[in-house]
C-alpha cells in the first residue's frame, strides 16, 4: 500500500483545515486528545527536548523532500479531530499548533532559565 492507493484532499479538507487553524489562533485552552494523552512520554530534560526536536526536524525534513509533487494533496496526516489531511495541512497545522503553545513554550523556557535547568 503506497502513495498510488491514498485519496487526494479536496474542498471537505480545506474546510476542515480553517476550521482547524481558527481553532489555534483564538486564545482558548483545549482539552488534548485521549490518543494524544495516552502517547505522551515523560517529562524531559530541557536538553532531551532539544535533541529530540532536530532530530524530529531533520526527519520530518527528509520524509518531505521524498514526497513527490503530485502527492502532496493525497492524504497522509491523521489528525485525532478532523481526520485525514495533506501534506501541506499537515506541516501547516504543525506550525500553528507551535505558535498556539509559544506562551507555554516561553514560559517553560524562562523557568528552565531561572532555575538554570
Amino acid at each position: 500500500m503506497g502513495m498510488d492507493s491514498l485519496q487526494k484532499s479536496g474542498f471537505r479538507e480545506d474546510v476542515k483545515f480553517v476550521i482547524l487553524k481558527l481553532s489555534q489562533r483564538i486564545p482558548l485552552r483545549y482539552k488534548a486528545p485521549r490518543v494524544v494523552i495516552e502517547n505522551t512520554p515523560p517529562a524531559l530534560s530541557y536538553a532531551e527536548v532539544v535533541m529530540q526536536w532536530e532530530t524530529l526536524d531533520t526527519e520530518i525534513a527528509q520524509f518531505l523532500e521524498t514526497v513527490a509533487e503530485e502527492d502532496i494533496h493525497k492524504k497522509i496526516y491523521k489528525h485525532p479531530y478532523m481526520g485525514m489531511l495533506d501534506v501541506i495541512h499537515g506541516v501547516q497545522f504543525l506550525r500553528e499548533h507551535i505558535i498556539h503553545h509559544q506562551s507555554q513554550i516561553k514560559r517553560i523556557l524562562r523557568v528552565i532559565k531561572k532555575e538554570g535547568l
